[in-house]
Order: C-alpha cells, then sequence, then structure tokens
C-alpha cells in the first residue's frame, strides 16, 4: 500500500481530517483504527467487510465506524478517493456527547446535503476554514436511513449491467444496454436506481471521474486524462470533477501526484 496518498489536517487535539487515495485494486487487511471515524467515499467504489458480512460501496457514501472495529479493504478498479474525520474517544465525546457509532453505511442522495459535504470538505482540506460541529451533526443525522444493500441482493441482469457500465472506456448507449439485457429502458433505469442509489447515467459519469482519477495518479496532462476517460474536453471535465467532488482536477493531481 505504499502507493497511498494522503494530506491530513490537524484541526484540534484529537481531531483530524485525512483525504486519502487509494490506488484502484488495492487491499487493506483486517485492521481497526485506535478511534472513530467518518468516512465519505468522493470518488471510487469499495468492499469493505467484517465479520463474514461485506458491503459494496459506491460513490458517494458515508460510513460511521467505532473505534476498535476490525474491517479490511478491497479498493476499487479505478481507485478510491476518501475524506474522513477521525477522533479520538475523548474529542468524539466532547463534539457529540450521548451518540454511539456503530459500522454503518448510508448512501448520500440528496443534492443539497452533497454540496455542503463538498463545500465543507474542500474549505478544511484546500481553504484550512475552521471545522464547524453542526457539519458533523449533518453528517451523524445522515446514518438514520438504511444501510447499503450487499450484492447478494441485487439481481443478475443488474449486476451485468453495473460491470458493463463500469467497463466501458467510452460513453455506453444506455439505451442499447437496456435492450441488450432484455429489459425496457424504464424499467432499467428506476432498477438501478433502486438497487444502487442513482440513475444508470449518473453511475456512468460517477464512472468517468474515477477512470479519470487513475489517470490523474499516473501523472498525464490534463487534456488526455480528460480525452482517455471519455470526456468531450477538459473544461467539461473539469466541470464535472467541481459538481462530482467539489476539487479541481488540478487540484487534485497535486495533491496524488505532490
Amino acid at each position: 500500500m505504499s502507493d497511498i496518498k494522503q494530506r491530513r489536517v490537524d484541526i484540534s487535539s484529537g481531531l483530524n481530517a485525512c483525504l486519502t487515495y487509494y490506488p484502484a485494486n488495492s487491499t487493506m487487511a483486517m485492521h481497526e483504527h485506535e478511534g472513530h471515524q467518518l468516512s465519505i467515499v468522493l470518488s471510487g467504489a469499495l468492499a469493505e467487510s467484517s465479520s463474514g458480512v461485506q458491503q459494496q460501496v459506491y460513490t458517494p457514501s458515508l460510513c460511521t465506524k467505532p473505534a476498535e472495529f476490525g474491517h479490511a479493504n478491497q479498493y476499487g478498479k479505478q481507485g478510491t478517493l476518501i475524506f474522513a474525520l477521525n477522533f479520538s474517544k475523548q474529542a468524539f465525546d466532547e463534539y457529540a456527547e450521548g451518540v454511539a457509532l456503530d459500522w454503518h453505511w448510508q448512501p448520500l442522495t440528496t443534492k443539497p446535503l452533497l454540496q455542503m459535504i463538498k463545500q465543507s470538505v474542500k474549505g478544511i482540506m484546500i481553504n484550512n476554514d475552521p471545522f464547524q460541529q453542526q457539519f458533523l451533526w449533518d453528517l451523524l443525522a445522515i446514518r438514520q436511513g438504511s444501510t447499503v444493500t450487499t450484492e447478494r441482493q441485487k439481481v443478475a441482469w443488474l449486476l451485468k449491467a453495473k460491470q458493463s457500465i463500469e467497463c466501458s472506456p467510452d460513453n455506453l448507449n444506455l439505451t442499447q444496454l437496456a435492450v441488450e439485457l432484455g429489459v425496457h429502458p424504464v424499467y432499467f433505469s428506476r432498477s438501478f436506481h433502486k438497487h444502487f442509489g442513482c440513475a444508470p447515467s449518473l453511475y456512468q459519469q460517477r464512472c468517468k471521474v474515477s477512470r479519470a482519477m487513475q489517470l490523474l495518479s499516473k501523472n498525464k496532462m490534463l487534456v488526455e486524462v480528460a480525452n482517455d476517460s471519455g470526456f468531450s474536453d477538459q473544461s467539461h471535465l473539469t466541470r464535472l470533477f467541481k459538481q462530482e467532488i467539489g476539487f479541481t482536477p488540478r487540484q487534485l493531481k497535486q495533491f496524488i501526484t505532490g
């Protein structure tokens, strides 16, 4: 795991924020964190397992993990970008007294909420903005919803559709994909959203961003990254990066390759 790129910001005694890029297909064996952690998948995907249970996680998702919770990770085909808030037990009690954490993955689907999270992450990691306790409360409030559905609960044609989108280097025709899978395009879109938390077109867009992230890690020129990951031009790449992650490609390239 020597190719991991990480930037850490110490916020206060017992609290730090980390932005971490895990290379494509990398793994992390069973481990635990000394303190409590809240993490957000900004790009890519991962599988996280503990005690025989595995969660398949997609962008964007929020995770809460209590201190000393054993887990292992397998990171996605295009790498994974994760923002994390790491609390000592004492610091978490000071910031969120009376809140008990469990292992919980929650998809993030509300646009205003996503925008708030991206602004807060960028403020902490790039602009050195002071940490706002309300940001923590907002994240803790999100986890009240349902957990991520496991892969075993999804039907075979949906998994095939997801894999086809992930593996296509170009802009795959989703209507044609639905026809090839033998389902109506409307049913395809509705079922995909139900099982994966977003429309297939949005998932396709996020896969392109993840693919571009992997190319950025190889220190390629931004024009080349845009072309090779299926964007119409560099401006399109920049626009979607800011929309999906909250950072520009240039900022992330400096982070990953610096």
